[in-house]
């Protein structure tokens, strides 16, 4: 559904008063927004404080005393005054008496770009260089700690009580040395490098860990360690990382789905071009969170180079701004400034050549600048939404609580980035409220659309519900016949030829009314209503010829036909039945014949048409690019090495596709009747799960086995051998490429008439459904023919008896006397008549079974066509018999 807002001048009633709710409007948006920022600072504030949660442990001087600090319920952050050795990678593991003095004590988490050698009166060391920060923790001897490493700008070694337990990059004294890297660790302390303390206490009471950070930085604008290290039990370490990366990953998927979203929504409808922009600024912000954080990316692609990474990081953050401008822009066009969109647009490609072309030690410093220019760009955005909601716009007030909140979430992170503030970052928590205010506000766009939809197609909605609720009755009557049938295999035959006749004769109206519809002056959004309603009912017919068909191959009563066609005469017009299928899926559709392959073959070629169908059908639908590939090949031919008359040969009928694939576990279930692979309420593609089970037992009634070999993302490949006999006829072969049930059966033509061929032909139609004899009336009203009508066998039978008639068109199940019955006493009475030139009779029924086909043609019907039934098939009926 496409983002729009109303933007045409309002009357100056509806100004004023829209004027008179902005106030509740603006109240209510702060409301939200203050519920918003505090209910997570209120969640935290919940429950007894604890000694420990009030006065946090503190490093003072490179050491840290958590002795009474329970690290296996408690995460602790070794944040305070380490020993710093500028310039020195000191030795790990020496004795803390015989190390030489720190050059300073410097606080952790923070840049040491700041800080002063010697302390207070020397010269700020500046982001370049290298040092060794060094910190002493003791703890209590029962508890078995980790530590949580964070990302050092831009190289680090850690050691632990002299053992190197994690690195990142490679920690050098020059930048020919130093390689930089980030990758967030858990390093689990192994029992062996513990330290047992004594100090002022007995032994064993508590344990020593010297950490020591070898750090270095040549390429980045900061230098040191900016976040906290933590200390707890590896286990809730790892859990703690996994729920942080459970919670990046959620929104990443959310901006993603989002983005993507409405990127396509805009190729759909490239009018609303804030679709694009907002659909841009979600994926630029969910590039954003991978390359943040836990440094996901990185894990994804570890070798992608560390500047080009953080060149992405960077780009993520100068692009978002302007893309969210230009979405201003677009959706609230009178209350955005061009200049605010040219001005943020060309700050932003400004620093984002720079940091193109710059290397990192340059372009990072652009970062504390562009800083300061998002937060007076969110002003100016919080300004814009203030006046959209003043006015009324549509969805400002959703849009205006959502920044709000970002907004704060953004502000907070560069406080908290330039070290003025230690609350911990808090973009993604913005990010999730300004999501959940996106959502909100297409379920209501959603919501508004539906009831325009239903209210302009109130008519053909209750027309579908009446039908929807006669086809629930007849699917109760089914399932309830159904135990009838399992009895009695003449009662299930009776009842799903008469339940045919029930669906399709509905049907037959419901096809035919939307057929004259599409011919009339539509709207576009009717058009695509009568489209619906089309394949919603030829779906439904599939349905019920699948069914059809199924309920033969139980009831062992499908048999099959052997007659001579020609093998490429199948796969032609199959290629050409489904040609435009696959073109307007844009991939390809081919087939390919191996050496040997006979001309002329003897078999059931419309049983071998609907198999290749339901295979080729079903690729096309599961194949989004690349082709289908349909092969014949030559298995084997006679004993003696060369097919001959009379032979028999092994065909090879093989559907090749590059679609989704079947995943294994899904591949010994999908020949079953009502299986698919995606069996869940999600799934993509529709169908009933029948053609691939239909489609096995024909091959199994050929004598051959339907086979399937697939790889999920690579495409399946699904083939069958059959044995064929060899024709050497000249007949003209007779070749089918829809199943049986699928198409109207095909009859001789009527010789000429030798009468005047001027008059107008005379046409007799039974049917006892008025919806039926409407439609048929409409599809024959300009095709030159005089039509009457009855409502039943009887009242064509004493009609027929006293006029003449070019063509009479008989239903068959119908009141009073049925079409077979109208149809023998109609014979009966031309016999007695002694005419010897009888009517055609045509017969023009629901039933698709080939036993009332069989019935029909003993009756005295001369052709038999199966409702529903397209006017363009019904004219070139009757122009065939009338011929």
């Amino acid at each position: 559904m496409a983002i729009s807002f109303d933007h045409s001048t309002s009357s100056s009633g509806d100004s004023a008063c829209s004027r008179a709710h902005a106030p509740r409007r603006i109240g209510a948006a702060l409301f939200f927004c203050a519920a918003s920022l505090l209910l997570p600072a209120s969640l935290t504030s919940c429950g007894p404080a604890t000694p420990a949660q009030t006065k946090p442990a503190v490093a003072s001087e490179g050491r840290i005393d958590l002795r009474g600090v329970d690290l296996r319920s408690r995460v602790v952050n070794l944040a305070g005054d380490y020993e710093f050795y500028w310039s020195e990678f000191l030795q790990p593991g020496r004795d803390r008496a015989a190390a030489p003095s720190p050059d300073a004590y410097i606080a952790v988490p923070g840049a040491w770009n700041s800080q002063r050698i010697p302390p207070e009166t020397g010269d700020e060391i500046g982001s370049v260089g290298y040092a060794t920060y060094r910190l002493m923790v003791l703890y209590d001897a029962d508890m078995r700690p980790g530590l949580r490493v964070p990302t050092m700008h831009t190289a680090y070694r850690l050691f632990v009580n002299g053992r190197e337990l994690s690195s990142n990059g490679k920690a050098g004294r020059s930048a020919e040395t130093s390689v930089a890297g980030y990758e967030p660790r858990v390093v689990e302390i192994p029992e062996a490098l513990e330290v047992v303390g004594t100090e002022g206490s007995s032994p064993d009471s508590f344990r020593v860990l010297e950490l020591v950070l070898h750090i270095s930085n040549f390429q980045h604008r900061k230098g040191g360690t900016w976040s906290n290290i933590q200390i707890a039990s590896a286990d809730m370490l790892r859990a703690q990382r996994e729920e942080d990366l459970l919670f990046d990953f959620f929104l990443f998927g959310s901006l993603l789905i989002m983005g993507v979203y409405h990127v396509g929504l805009f190729f759909m409808r490239p009018g609303v071009r804030s679709s694009l922009y907002f659909g841009l600024f979600c994926l630029l912000v969910s590039l954003r969170i991978l390359t943040t954080g836990e440094h996901y990316l990185l894990h994804m692609i570890p070798s992608i180079p560390w500047e080009w990474y953080i060149r992405l990081q960077y780009w993520a953050v100068f692009l978002a701004l302007p893309a969210f401008g230009a979405f201003a822009y677009h959706a609230f066009p009178r209350e955005t400034p061009r200049l605010f969109l040219i001005f943020t647009t060309i700050a932003s490609v400004g620093v984002s050549l720079l940091t193109l072309f710059a290397p990192v030690r340059i372009f990072s410093w652009t970062m504390a600048p562009y800083q300061v220019f998002i937060a007076v760009a969110g002003v100016v955005m919080l300004g814009i939404l203030l006046l959209s909601l003043w006015r009324g716009r549509d969805g400002a007030l959703l849009y205006m609580i959502g920044w709000i909140c970002l907004f704060a979430t953004v502000l907070n992170d560069i406080l908290n980035t330039a070290e003025w503030i230690q609350t911990g970052y808090s973009v993604p928590y913005g990010f999730f409220l300004f999501i959940a205010m996106q959502a909100i506000f297409l379920a209501l766009q959603f919501s508004r659309a539906f009831e325009t939809a239903e209210r302009l197609s109130e008519t053909l909605e209750d027309r579908i519900q009446d039908r929807t609720r006669e086809l629930e009755e007849s699917r109760d009557q089914l399932e309830s016949a159904k135990e009838i049938a399992e009895r009695s295999d003449r009662a299930k035959s009776e009842f799903l030829a008469t339940m045919s006749h029930e669906i399709r004769t509905p049907l037959n109206s419901i096809l035919g009314t939307a057929s004259l519809l599409d011919e009339s002056p539509l709207s576009g959004e009717q058009r695509q209503h009568i489209s619906i309603l089309n394949r919603a009912g030829k779906r439904l017919l599939t349905l019920i010829n699948e069914i059809l068909d199924l309920s033969k191959i139980e009831a062992g009563k499908l048999t099959l036909e052997t007659m001579p066609f020609r093998v490429r005469d199948v796969c032609s017009d199959l290629q050409g039945l489904m040609g435009n299928r696959a073109e307007l899926k844009g991939i390809t559709l081919s087939t390919r014949y191996g050496p040997g392959v006979p001309d002329r073959c003897l078999g059931d070629a419309n049983r071998l048409a609907q198999i290749l169908l339901n295979l080729v059908g079903n690729a096309i639908k599961f194949t989004e690019s690349g082709g289908v590939v349909l092969s014949v090949e030559l298995v084997q031919p006679d004993q003696s090495g060369t097919p001959a008359t009379g032979a028999s040969v092994l065909l090879r009928f093989s559907v090749e596709d590059s679609g989704i694939g079947i995943p294994l576990d899904k591949q010994s279930g999908i020949f079953e009747s009502f299986v698919q692979a995606d069996q869940s309420d999600r799934r993509q593609y529709e169908g009933t799960g029948l053609g691939l089970a239909i489609s096995r037992s024909l091959v199994e009634l050929m004598g051959g086995r339907l086979r399937l070999r697939s790889e999920p993302g690579r495409g399946s490949v699904f083939w069958f051998d059959v044995a064929l006999g060899l024709d050497a006829s000249a007949e003209t072969p007779v070749a089918a490429v829809v199943p049986e049930s699928a198409q109207a059966i095909s009859l001789p033509a009527r010789s000429e008439d030798e009468g005047d061929a001027s008059r107008t032909p005379k046409l007799l139609l039974a049917d006892d459904n008025p919806d039926n004899r409407y439609l048929v009336e409409v599809f024959l009203k300009k095709s030159g023919v005089e039509l009457q009508t009855v409502e039943n066998g009887r009242e064509a039978f004493e009609v027929a008896s006293v006029q003449s008639f070019d063509l009479i068109l008989m239903d068959i199940q119908m009141p009073v006397m049925n079409g077979y019955e109208a149809v023998q006493a109609i014979r009966d009475h031309e016999e007695q008549a002694g005419i010897d030139r009888p009517t055609k009779i045509l017969a023009l029924t629901a039933d698709a079974t080939r036993e009332a086909y069989h019935k029909a043609m003993a009756a005295g019907c001369d052709g038999y066509l199966t409702k529903p039934i397209q006017k363009r098939a019904l004219i070139e009926a009757i122009e065939e018999y009338l011929a």
